[in-house]
């Protein structure tokens, strides 16, 4: 049986998975150390998937499917451990269901159905780490990660991804885009924010105000700012500032836009250190 609810904050989701896999594990599960390993894998078989010329359709922002992997690996573990707090849907899991299984099978179907072209890679990875589980439990598990994916997915399907972005002309007024060097590409992803969010209850919930007037003493001072911390000769930005720039401005090398897998691979190193955490 499932019940759906009412969106509520998704905050660190696969996070939560990786603990609740983390904890000590009962008899038809692997090692808990394995369960967390579980998400890791998951997590970096989609940044080589984004990372892989062709993969990632060109208009579809790599963040949705970093989003609907890890809000269905949280929604498979939640199922079958009774820990935590489910995104969407609460399915009920038989007491002896692995929750490895559960994770992996949710993950899987979830990236099958994104990237068909990579079915093969992903089967392989399913079957290894459900080779390692016990029948009854595996079974359990994976029949209700199967469920949260399929329920994720359907619930995803006329989100507004799949729009055609509409052209942005370029201009020089004020408010128009400007294209920028090196490539001085035209706008991207102009579709996304009409695109259904995860957590938010509405696209335009924390939109700031209204510019200062061009003319005015605020906006001076604020392009002075900008002007003197953004130059490569900066006197006043300081070395971490640098390095947050350097961040954010890291362009895919596949697609030329500012690179979403940098962000599920930056805690990575980190959580693999730390017993009970992965990268949320």
């Amino acid at each position: 049986m499932t019940t759906s609810m009412s969106r509520r904050n998704l905050l660190v989701a696969s996070g939560a998975a990786a603990a609740a896999l983390a904890l000590p594990a009962p008899a038809t599960a692997s090692p808990a150390r394995g369960g967390a390993d579980v998400v890791l894998a998951w997590n970096r078989e989609l940044l080589t998937i984004v990372r892989t010329p062709g993969l990632q359709p060109a208009t579809v922002h790599a963040t949705r499917g970093f989003a609907l992997l890890h809000a269905a690996i949280h929604d498979a573990v939640v199922a079958t451990t009774g820990t935590g707090r489910p995104y969407l849907f609460t399915v009920d899991a038989p007491p002896h269901a692995a929750p490895e299984a559960a994770a992996a099978q949710a993950a899987h179907d979830v990236l099958a159905a994104l990237y068909p072209a990579r079915s093969a890679e992903l089967a392989n990875l399913l079957s290894g780490q459900l080779a390692r589980l016990t029948p009854a439990g595996r079974d359990a598990g994976a029949r209700a990660g199967h469920l949260v994916a399929h329920l994720l997915l359907g619930l995803r399907a006329n989100d507004g991804s799949a729009a055609v972005p509409p052209v942005l002309p370029p201009g020089t007024a004020p408010g128009e885009y400007r294209p920028t060097p090196p490539a001085f590409a035209p706008a991207a992803f102009t579709h996304w924010a009409a695109v259904t969010p995860f957590v938010l209850d509405r696209a335009n919930r924390f939109r700031p105000g209204a510019y200062p007037a061009l003319s005015g003493a605020a906006y001076a001072k604020a392009l002075r700012e900008v002007a003197a911390a953004g130059r490569d000769t900066s006197t006043t930005r300081t070395a971490g500032e640098t390095e947050q720039a350097r961040f954010w401005a890291a362009r895919s090398g596949t697609t030329g836009t500012r690179s979403p897998s940098r962000w599920p691979a930056a805690p990575a190193p980190v959580s693999s250190s730390r017993p009970g955490c992965s990268p949320a």
